[in-house]
């Protein structure tokens, strides 16, 4: 039978709050996730501190920073090392518009304990389907659990301790990628990365709109900001130069990904020229090796 560490049960299961000018609504997320869990870090990357009011008065509840903005990979590493230090043997990873179902840990835990018992090897990371709630028909269940090169680190379990062996997340890389960079390093030091199909959960991606290109084709958009277009361009070509080689089928499809997303954002989103920008620099910073915060914040 799996070992605790393969099956996440609450008591061996901590979980993680990012946050980033958080609404009201971040107190829902926190709350759904305490049903899951037996404790909750959240890490405030809001410059001056978001408002503490908006977090439950709950003792499982931890502040680890705020008012600093880390970047998700740091907070990650940060948050992780906090559950180890608590004897947890997974990480639920949480942005602040992720609502989970009352129901996720026992799918999740189930899910992962079949693929382990069915000799599918040991689980780095296990994400759920997701459905964005600005266009809910686009992701219907799935009856079955798939190997795959990466899941968003929104709604995922990190085992803590694949993410020992691995050497946490890439804090340079900031935001964007982050989750990818994980997983692929996941898959070459013999880590499954997975999805489980039967579970959905609400998340935002951006601002999503639906937009008209050339006046009569229907294209929904992510309508991020221009910094977000910066992260996106400069980390995809970090991501590329380290994985590209083993992982020749992802970067295909991701260059193809990248181009479509590019293009479709000059097209029909609003700031479009500080859109491009933003593009230009990133590409031009991940060239040149740059990591960290946004090299060009005046620009934005």
């Amino acid at each position: 039978m799996p070992t605790p560490a393969d099956r996440p049960r609450i008591e061996a299961t901590a979980g993680v709050v990012v946050l980033y000018y958080p609404q009201a609504a971040v107190r829902d997320v926190v709350g759904a996730a305490l049903r899951h869990v037996s404790s909750v870090a959240v890490v405030d990357n809001t410059p001056g501190g978001s408002d503490p009011d908006l977090m439950p008065d709950d003792e499982r509840v931890t502040l680890l920073d705020r008012g600093v903005n880390l970047g998700l990979g740091e907070a990650y590493n940060r948050a992780a090392t906090w559950a180890l230090e608590r004897d947890a043997a997974w990480l639920l990873i949480l942005d602040q518009d992720s609502i989970l179902a009352d129901d996720y840990l026992s799918r999740m835990g189930r899910a992962i304990g079949d693929f382990r018992v069915a000799g599918g090897g040991p689980v780095a990371v296990a994400g759920p389907l997701f459905v964005n709630p600005m266009a809910p028909a686009e992701q219907v269940p799935l009856p079955w659990v798939s190997v795959t090169d990466m899941v968003i680190s929104s709604g995922s379990l990190v085992s803590l301790s694949a993410w020992t062996r691995i050497g946490g997340f890439d804090a340079g890389l900031f935001i964007d990628y982050v989750d990818i960079d994980f997983c692929l390093r996941a898959a070459d030091e013999g880590f499954a990365v997975v999805r489980v199909g039967e579970v959905l959960m609400s998340h935002l991606m951006g601002n999503s709109a639906e937009n008209l290109v050339l006046g009569r084709f229907v294209r929904r958009s992510s309508n991020y900001p221009p910094t977000r277009h910066y992260y996106l361009a400069r980390n995809s070509v970090h991501a590329l130069r380290a994985h590209a080689r083993h992982h020749r089928s992802w970067a295909r499809r991701e260059l193809v990904k990248r181009a479509k997303f590019t293009l479709l954002s000059a097209l029909v989103e609003p700031r479009r020229p500080a859109m491009v920008r933003a593009t230009v620099d990133g590409l031009v910073d991940g060239l040149r090796g740059r990591r960290g915060p946004d090299a060009h914040p005046s620009r934005r």
